[in-house]
């Protein structure tokens, strides 16, 4: 019997349970953060508004990734409800996935604002709006790879499963 062993560990997510979980705190709190940094910096985005593009990101994330560690129940195997709001605690790693994508969002509802007052004789600054869209859909894709987490795994192959002399090695999934 021939044995081929395959680990996958990837996501940046990937901890057991004696890993220390550090928390950046609670959806409301980095929105308000996020918003007064955004402020400061010329956007004329609502906390609402913020609070909002948070929450629809870590829905995405949770597709992408399966859990929130806040959320995390190993003892129950049954669905359940996505129950996320502004007292949802996000960890720090977390966070580092979900940010780059918020501030693209954030930087796409800027920059719609900017055009539409144009109309009303004020100069835009910043990124058009399709420039903003660009670089939101290239951190989305990123968030997708950095959020997806799997457990490690091996893969036997026994003599059955082997090729035969005529056959490929590229038939199987070899790298």
């Amino acid at each position: 019997m021939y044995s081929l062993t395959v680990v996958l560990m990837l996501g940046a997510n990937m901890s057991d349970s004696n890993t220390p979980k550090y928390t950046k705190g609670s959806i409301s709190d980095i929105s308000q953060n996020l918003y007064e940094e955004l402020l400061t910096t010329g956007y004329s985005l609502l906390f609402s508004d913020i609070e909002g593009v948070i929450l629809d990101e870590i829905k995405d994330y949770i597709a992408w990734n399966g859990e929130l560690k806040s959320l995390d129940d190993k003892e129950t195997d049954t669905l359940l409800p996505l129950d996320i709001d502004g007292e949802t605690i996000l960890t720090l790693d977390e966070w580092a996935i979900i940010e780059p994508v918020v501030l693209a969002h954030c930087d796409i509802m800027q920059a719609k604002r900017m055009e539409g007052v144009q109309n009303l004789g004020v100069q835009p600054v910043g990124m058009t709006a399709s420039e903003a869209k660009q670089a939101y859909r290239e951190v989305k894709l990123q968030m997708q790879k950095e959020a997806f987490d799997c457990e490690p795994y091996s893969v036997e192959i026994t003599e059955k499963q082997q090729p035969k002399k005529h056959q490929s090695f590229n038939k199987f999934w070899w790298w």
